[in-house]
Parts: C-alpha cells; structure tokens; sequence
C-alpha cells in the first residue's frame, strides 16, 4: 500500500501548489474607477544610452503593476510623460505639465533634477524624486533616497559596527580619499563627523587623481587598515592599482558612490573580491520582496520584461522602488482629496518605517531637514567573485560575513583570487 501513500501524498502536494498558484494568479485585481494622474519627467533614449532610460522603464513597469494590483485605491493611475534631457527641455517639460498634474515623479539625470526642485520651490505641483538626492530639498519636494550626507552617516555607523570586527581589537586606523566634488564633500564631512577617532590620512585630489602612488605608499607606512574612496569615475580603478603596485593592504577597502559603474571592472583591475560599496542600490535578498512586495512585485517584473525584454537592473529597481512607496503606501492616503496640499500634507506627516520598498527603504520626513529618515545605504562586498548585500539585514544577499580583504600577495596566490567575472 506504500505506493497508495506516495500517490496520495503527491496528489496533495500537487493540489496545493495549484491553489497557491492560483492564489498568486488571483491575489491582483485591476483597478477600474477614475483615473488619476501624475506627471513624469525622465530623459528619452533619443538623446542618451539606452542604459539611461532603465530608471524610467521601471517607473512605467510598477505603474503597470499597481495597476494592475487594484490601482491607487481602486483608481488607475496614468502618467503623463514628458522627456527632458537637459535644463532647457526639463523647463519645458514644468511648462506643459505645470497646472494639468498635482504630482510630478522624476528624474534620472542631476540638470533634470535640480530644474524640477527649482520649479516645485512656489507649490504648484509636489515633486517626487527617484534617482537622484535631494540634498536641499524644500517643503513641496520629497524622496526617499539617503542624501549624500546619509550615506556618509551610514557609512560611519557600518565602519564602527561592522569593520571593527575585522580589527581584533586594535584601533581603527582610517584614511578617506576623494575626489573634490560637492558631493563627495558632503559624504566625507559626515563621515568623519560621526567617526570617534580622527582619520590618520585624508586625502583630496581634483578631477584626475594623478599621485596615487604616493598617496597608497603613505597608507602602506601609515599602517592603514581601512579605507575609504569616495570616487565617482575610473579614477578609483587607477588607484587600486596604485595600492596593488606598492603592495599597500588595508582589512577594508570602501568604495562609496552613488551608483558604482562595475562594468568592466575585471578588465580594468582583475579580481575584486572583498571590495566593499557603499550606495543607494543593490542586491536584494528576493525572499524579502516576496514577503514585503508580494504578487505586485511579480507583476512589476512581468511588466518590465514585456516593455524592455530584459530583467531590471539596480537603477531601475532603485527607481521602481520609490515609485512603489508613493504609489502603494502615499497616495492612496490622498486618493478622495487628490490636490497638492493634501498630498503634501500627506507626505509631510506619513511615518514608513524601513521594510517597506523594495530596497529596503521606508519614508519619514524629519521635520528639520525634510530629508527621508527612513532611507538606506546598501552595503555590498564582493564575495565568490559576486556582489552581495551585506547590511542592512533584512535584505542581505550574502552567504558569509563581512570578509577581510585579502592581501594583494594572496591575491597572486591563492587560486579562488585568479578568476573575475564582471
């Protein structure tokens, strides 16, 4: 009678997957009342690369699923979209869509971004911004990002958290090297504001960091071990090389950026196992956007493949991702009274705790700073020749621990270091 058992267990067990499957199937309904609408500016790809646009494709991909997972509260909501590539076309973009729309969702490019924030500044419109921080924003601007300020927060808390473990009790010896930008200022100030201990080196170069050598040779004497680069082009690949060349190694080596460009990075610097990065996206743990997102996040992923052919990379689940917060946990709150006041009111006093978007993110407006108190940096280190999500926890990606990085003589060495696959 055994295989009666056998037969009767995977009957079961069939009959249940089908009901969780039509479960999933039916757990989105469309939404059919009255339309709503907000504008959307972001830059076409008639101008750009076609990896610029990816911040918009996603935008377009979870409006499609909230749509389809029952709407803003039941409506549907349509953006109306307007390109803008520059300053210029970014004021005519305000121009048409100023007066018609109470939201507008941007931006995918800096010049973009500031022009929206300039022209949000009198109230005519709330302006949500995705991909780019809002470091000055003003009571009719709002987004979910960490600023570059946060990041700089965040990156001290990990260093005195996380780091720590990897110095077995002897003191953190820190040096920070980076670029001269007001961006990269503003990570380094709060940086080494929230640090108890003073940086042994900092270092700042223009736009081309042409004495890497020398700087890598004053970490090796110094007796660095850890460090951190705020850099946002192949200038932090020279340098790597630079620390290779004199055999300079460090327990921790940081890279903050606001998006990392990892392309290529096996043909420009090999293996780069045990490199830690510090930005505003990342690898997340799929398990987390399945417990917090559920079948709308199937959907946005359904939807992004048909319009794109492709899965979404990290820009474009950054971007998906603070569309979601505003479309499934804002603007529902303001569907019956769908005006500038009442969403800004809405915004203003809404308290997200961390866990809801699909980064990890909340959203919670300090009264003082009108900054996200509730945005997140994403820590990945390279592991296995992957990137992983190391912090924050609930949506790590990473088998191990925090690794220490490897010397560069292991890396000559030791087989697991010989590969790279970008």
């Amino acid at each position: 009678m055994l295989w009666k058992h056998v037969f009767l267990i995977g009957l079961l067990s069939l009959t249940v997957s089908l009901v969780h499957a039509q479960d999933n199937a039916t757990a989105c309904v469309p939404a059919a009342g009255d339309v709503l609408h907000i504008g959307a500016v972001f830059p076409s790809q008639t101008v750009l690369m076609a990896s610029a646009i990816t911040p918009y494709q996603g935008v377009v991909a979870m409006v499609d699923a909230v749509n389809a997972c029952g709407g803003i509260a039941g409506h549907p909501l349509e953006l109306v979209s307007v390109p803008a590539n520059n300053r210029d076309s970014a004021r005519e973009a305000v121009a048409k869509l100023s007066g018609d729309v109470p939201l507008i969702i941007g931006s995918g490019l800096p010049a973009v971004s500031e022009v929206l924030l300039d022209a949000s500044h009198d109230g005519k419109f709330v302006y949500w911004e995705v991909t780019e921080p809002l470091d000055k924003p003003h009571q009719w601007s709002f987004s979910p990002l960490p600023n570059n300020a946060q990041l700089g927060s965040q990156s001290a808390n990990f260093i005195q958290s996380r780091v720590s473990t990897l110095l077995a009790d002897k003191p953190l010896r820190l040096a920070i090297i980076y670029q001269k930008r007001p961006a990269a200022q503003q990570i380094v100030d709060a940086l080494a504001s929230d640090l108890p201990t003073v940086p042994v080196l900092t270092y700042a170069y223009d736009n081309v960091l042409y004495d890497g050598e020398s700087v890598a040779q004053q970490i090796r004497e110094k007796k660095i071990n850890a460090l951190v680069v705020v850099g946002f082009d192949h200038d932090t690949d020279n340098f790597w090389l630079s620390m290779r060349q004199t055999d300079a190694n460090v327990l921790a080596y940081i890279q903050v950026s606001a998006e990392p460009d990892r392309s290529n990075w096996c043909e420009h610097v090999g293996n780069t196992d045990g490199l830690i990065t510090v930005s505003r996206t990342g690898a997340v743990n799929p398990a987390y956007r399945q417990q917090h997102i559920g079948a709308l996040y199937d959907q946005y992923l359904t939807a992004y493949k048909e319009k794109s052919a492709a899965v979404p990379d990290e820009s474009a689940d950054l971007a998906a991702s603070g569309t979601y917060l505003l479309l499934h946990d804002i603007l529902p709150l303001a569907a019956d009274d769908f005006t500038v006041a009442n969403l800004q009111r809405t915004l203003t006093t809404l308290q997200l705790s961390t866990g809801h978007g699909l980064m990890g993110e909340g959203f919670a407006v300090d009264g003082k700073s009108l900054l996200n108190g509730a945005g997140i940096a994403i820590f990945q280190q390279r592991q296995d020749n992957q990137f992983c999500s190391l912090a924050p926890s609930d949506i790590a990606t990473c088998s191990s621990d925090l690794q220490p990085f490897p010397t560069w003589r292991e890396r000559v060495s030791q087989p697991q270091f010989a590969s790279c696959i970008d």
